[in-house]
Protein backbone atom coordinates (compact mmCIF):
# COMPACT_ATOMS: atom_id res chain seq x y z
CA UNK A 1 0.00 0.00 0.00
CA UNK A 2 2.98 2.16 -0.03
CA UNK A 3 2.45 4.01 -3.25
CA UNK A 4 -1.02 4.77 -2.46
CA UNK A 5 -0.29 6.04 1.18
CA UNK A 6 3.02 8.20 -0.51
CA UNK A 7 0.34 9.32 -3.39
CA UNK A 8 -2.32 10.39 -0.48
CA UNK A 9 0.44 12.70 1.03
CA UNK A 10 1.04 14.40 -2.04
CA UNK A 11 -3.00 15.14 -2.55
CA UNK A 12 -3.31 17.16 1.10
CA UNK A 13 -0.96 20.34 0.42
CA UNK A 14 -2.69 22.28 2.99
CA UNK A 15 -2.33 19.45 6.22
CA UNK A 16 1.49 18.95 4.40
CA UNK A 17 2.70 22.86 4.64
CA UNK A 18 0.68 23.22 8.06
CA UNK A 19 2.60 20.36 9.12
CA UNK A 20 5.86 21.33 8.05
CA UNK A 21 5.32 24.94 9.77
CA UNK A 22 4.99 23.53 12.84
CA UNK A 23 7.62 21.34 13.07
CA UNK A 24 9.89 24.44 12.09
CA UNK A 25 8.37 26.13 14.83
CA UNK A 26 9.48 23.87 16.86
CA UNK A 27 13.16 22.95 15.20
CA UNK A 28 14.13 26.62 15.76
CA UNK A 29 12.73 27.33 19.20
CA UNK A 30 15.24 27.58 21.58
CA UNK A 31 16.34 24.24 23.69
CA UNK A 32 15.45 25.82 27.31
CA UNK A 33 12.08 26.29 25.92
CA UNK A 34 12.06 22.67 25.34
CA UNK A 35 13.38 21.90 28.62
CA UNK A 36 11.36 23.63 30.43
CA UNK A 37 8.07 22.20 28.39
CA UNK A 38 9.56 18.62 29.22
CA UNK A 39 10.25 19.34 32.86
CA UNK A 40 6.37 20.42 33.34
CA UNK A 41 5.32 17.14 31.35
CA UNK A 42 7.15 14.82 33.59
CA UNK A 43 5.80 16.49 36.65
CA UNK A 44 2.62 16.15 35.46
CA UNK A 45 3.19 12.27 35.43
CA UNK A 46 5.55 11.76 38.43
CA UNK A 47 2.60 10.39 40.45
CA UNK A 48 1.41 8.09 38.31
CA UNK A 49 -0.73 7.51 35.16
CA UNK A 50 -3.88 6.61 34.45
CA UNK A 51 -4.02 2.34 34.77
CA UNK A 52 -5.20 2.92 30.50
CA UNK A 53 -2.40 4.65 30.08
CA UNK A 54 0.08 2.41 31.76
CA UNK A 55 -1.22 -0.47 30.25
CA UNK A 56 -0.54 1.23 26.04
CA UNK A 57 2.93 2.56 27.66
CA UNK A 58 3.80 -1.05 29.01
CA UNK A 59 2.47 -2.36 25.51
CA UNK A 60 4.68 -0.14 23.55
CA UNK A 61 7.89 -0.36 26.09
CA UNK A 62 8.76 -3.83 28.32
CA UNK A 63 11.17 -4.98 28.93
CA UNK A 64 11.67 -8.83 29.88
CA UNK A 65 15.04 -9.76 28.94
CA UNK A 66 18.21 -8.39 29.68
CA UNK A 67 20.17 -5.39 26.67
CA UNK A 68 22.70 -6.07 25.38
CA UNK A 69 25.03 -2.80 23.70
CA UNK A 70 25.37 -1.00 21.17
CA UNK A 71 27.18 2.35 20.60
CA UNK A 72 24.10 5.37 21.13
CA UNK A 73 23.27 7.99 18.69
CA UNK A 74 23.99 11.29 20.46
CA UNK A 75 21.01 14.18 19.93
CA UNK A 76 23.32 16.51 18.59
CA UNK A 77 24.41 14.48 15.54
CA UNK A 78 20.70 14.01 13.92
CA UNK A 79 19.68 16.58 11.49
CA UNK A 80 16.83 17.37 9.37
CA UNK A 81 19.05 15.63 6.29
CA UNK A 82 18.40 12.37 8.83
CA UNK A 83 14.76 11.08 7.28
CA UNK A 84 13.75 14.28 8.10
CA UNK A 85 10.48 13.44 9.02
CA UNK A 86 11.27 10.50 11.07
CA UNK A 87 13.73 12.93 12.89
CA UNK A 88 11.23 15.73 13.32
CA UNK A 89 8.47 13.74 15.12
CA UNK A 90 11.59 11.82 17.20
CA UNK A 91 12.64 15.99 18.34
CA UNK A 92 8.93 16.68 19.10
CA UNK A 93 9.30 14.87 22.28
CA UNK A 94 12.92 14.05 22.60
CA UNK A 95 14.27 18.07 22.07
CA UNK A 96 13.77 18.89 25.91
CA UNK A 97 16.44 16.32 26.70
CA UNK A 98 19.21 18.06 25.24
CA UNK A 99 21.44 17.88 21.94
CA UNK A 100 23.97 15.67 24.72
CA UNK A 101 21.15 13.01 25.03
CA UNK A 102 22.05 9.85 24.14
CA UNK A 103 19.28 7.17 23.08
CA UNK A 104 19.15 4.23 20.03
CA UNK A 105 16.59 5.14 17.23
CA UNK A 106 16.30 3.52 13.88
CA UNK A 107 14.25 4.79 11.37
CA UNK A 108 14.45 2.64 8.98
CA UNK A 109 12.03 -0.21 7.70
CA UNK A 110 12.71 -2.50 10.55
CA UNK A 111 11.55 -6.57 10.14
CA UNK A 112 13.69 -7.61 12.87
CA UNK A 113 13.93 -7.97 16.63
CA UNK A 114 17.47 -4.87 17.24
CA UNK A 115 20.27 -6.24 19.79
CA UNK A 116 19.58 -3.49 22.05
CA UNK A 117 16.48 -1.18 23.37
CA UNK A 118 15.40 0.58 20.40
CA UNK A 119 13.10 3.27 19.03
CA UNK A 120 11.51 1.84 15.84
CA UNK A 121 8.41 2.86 13.89
CA UNK A 122 7.07 -0.95 13.96
CA UNK A 123 8.49 -4.25 14.44
CA UNK A 124 7.58 -8.07 14.18
CA UNK A 125 4.59 -9.82 16.21
CA UNK A 126 6.45 -13.09 17.04
CA UNK A 127 9.13 -13.41 19.01
CA UNK A 128 10.01 -11.54 22.33
CA UNK A 129 9.51 -7.79 21.40
CA UNK A 130 10.96 -6.01 24.66
CA UNK A 131 14.02 -4.38 22.86
CA UNK A 132 11.26 -2.65 20.35
CA UNK A 133 10.00 -0.07 21.61
CA UNK A 134 7.02 1.57 19.20
CA UNK A 135 7.02 5.21 18.53
CA UNK A 136 4.60 7.78 16.39
CA UNK A 137 7.31 8.59 13.79
CA UNK A 138 6.54 9.78 10.13
CA UNK A 139 3.03 11.01 11.64
CA UNK A 140 1.73 12.38 8.94
CA UNK A 141 2.31 9.78 6.69
CA UNK A 142 1.17 6.79 9.07
CA UNK A 143 -1.49 8.46 11.55
CA UNK A 144 -4.06 10.13 8.62
CA UNK A 145 -7.41 9.25 9.39
CA UNK A 146 -9.66 10.70 6.88
CA UNK A 147 -13.28 11.30 7.55
CA UNK A 148 -15.59 8.85 6.13
CA UNK A 149 -18.14 10.38 4.48
CA UNK A 150 -20.61 7.37 3.60
CA UNK A 151 -22.54 4.54 5.52
CA UNK A 152 -22.13 1.09 5.77
CA UNK A 153 -25.55 0.83 3.99
CA UNK A 154 -24.52 3.50 1.24
CA UNK A 155 -21.17 1.79 0.30
CA UNK A 156 -20.96 -0.34 -2.71
CA UNK A 157 -20.72 -4.22 -1.31
CA UNK A 158 -17.66 -5.26 -3.04
CA UNK A 159 -13.75 -4.97 -2.21
CA UNK A 160 -11.35 -1.71 -3.09
CA UNK A 161 -7.93 -1.72 -3.28
CA UNK A 162 -4.77 -0.69 -4.99
CA UNK A 163 -1.20 -0.80 -4.14
CA UNK A 164 2.24 -2.56 -5.43
CA UNK A 165 2.41 -6.38 -5.32
CA UNK A 166 5.62 -6.35 -3.53
CA UNK A 167 6.15 -10.03 -4.06
CA UNK A 168 3.56 -10.61 -1.64
CA UNK A 169 1.30 -13.60 -1.87
CA UNK A 170 -1.97 -12.19 -0.64
CA UNK A 171 -1.77 -9.26 -2.84
CA UNK A 172 -0.65 -11.63 -5.58
CA UNK A 173 -3.64 -13.81 -5.07
CA UNK A 174 -5.86 -11.06 -4.94
CA UNK A 175 -5.00 -9.28 -7.85
CA UNK A 176 -4.64 -13.00 -9.88
CA UNK A 177 -8.19 -14.00 -8.16
CA UNK A 178 -10.43 -10.39 -8.74
CA UNK A 179 -8.71 -7.76 -10.75
CA UNK A 180 -11.53 -8.55 -13.53
CA UNK A 181 -14.37 -8.87 -11.43
CA UNK A 182 -17.14 -6.37 -12.16
CA UNK A 183 -18.62 -6.42 -8.34
CA UNK A 184 -14.60 -5.05 -6.89
CA UNK A 185 -12.38 -2.39 -7.96
CA UNK A 186 -8.97 -4.43 -7.25
CA UNK A 187 -5.80 -3.31 -9.11
CA UNK A 188 -2.21 -2.99 -8.61
CA UNK A 189 -0.31 0.52 -9.43
CA UNK A 190 3.10 -0.29 -11.50
CA UNK A 191 2.49 -0.65 -14.57
CA UNK A 192 5.83 -2.61 -15.18
CA UNK A 193 4.84 -5.05 -12.55
CA UNK A 194 4.36 -8.56 -14.17
CA UNK A 195 0.58 -9.22 -12.70
CA UNK A 196 -2.65 -8.52 -14.12
CA UNK A 197 -4.80 -5.87 -13.07
CA UNK A 198 -2.77 -2.67 -13.89
CA UNK A 199 -5.54 0.26 -13.00
CA UNK A 200 -3.28 3.05 -11.44
CA UNK A 201 -4.11 5.36 -8.28
CA UNK A 202 -7.19 5.26 -6.16
CA UNK A 203 -7.55 7.95 -3.75
CA UNK A 204 -8.19 7.08 0.17
CA UNK A 205 -11.75 8.84 -0.53
CA UNK A 206 -12.82 6.12 -3.74
CA UNK A 207 -11.53 3.39 -1.18
CA UNK A 208 -13.89 4.40 1.92
CA UNK A 209 -16.95 4.38 -1.42
CA UNK A 210 -16.76 -0.06 -0.89
CA UNK A 211 -17.74 -1.82 2.05
CA UNK A 212 -14.37 -3.78 2.12
CA UNK A 213 -10.46 -2.76 1.91
CA UNK A 214 -7.43 -4.86 2.33
CA UNK A 215 -5.35 -4.00 4.65
CA UNK A 216 -2.06 -6.26 3.34
CA UNK A 217 1.35 -5.76 4.79
CA UNK A 218 3.92 -4.70 2.54
CA UNK A 219 7.85 -5.57 3.47
CA UNK A 220 6.39 -4.73 6.91
CA UNK A 221 3.22 -3.01 8.65
CA UNK A 222 0.33 -2.23 6.42
CA UNK A 223 0.70 1.41 5.94
CA UNK A 224 -3.39 1.69 5.57
CA UNK A 225 -4.53 -0.36 8.46
CA UNK A 226 -4.89 2.94 10.24
CA UNK A 227 -7.15 4.93 8.28
CA UNK A 228 -9.15 1.44 7.84
CA UNK A 229 -9.97 0.90 10.84
CA UNK A 230 -10.73 4.72 11.51
CA UNK A 231 -13.35 4.37 8.76
CA UNK A 232 -16.67 2.41 8.37
CA UNK A 233 -15.68 -0.12 5.68
CA UNK A 234 -14.73 -3.32 7.08
CA UNK A 235 -10.79 -4.32 6.59
CA UNK A 236 -9.83 -7.57 5.57
CA UNK A 237 -6.44 -8.55 6.82
CA UNK A 238 -4.16 -11.91 6.83
CA UNK A 239 -2.43 -13.31 9.91
CA UNK A 240 -0.42 -10.12 10.61
CA UNK A 241 3.46 -10.45 10.90
CA UNK A 242 4.07 -6.35 11.91
CA UNK A 243 2.70 -3.95 13.66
Amino acid sequence: MGGLAKKSEMTRPLERYKWWAQMAWREFTPESWAKARTIRLLETVAGGLPDDVQDRLDYYATRKTPYGYRAPLRFGSLSWGTQEMYYLDLMRIAKGFGKHFYLNVDFGVVTDIPPVATLLRSRPVAGDPDRSLLMPFNRFRHFYFPKDPYSWEDKAPGIAWRGRANGQPPRIALLNGYHDNPAHDIGHIREDDPFPGYKGFLSVHDHLKYRYIPGFEGINEATNLKWLLNSNSVAICHDMRFE
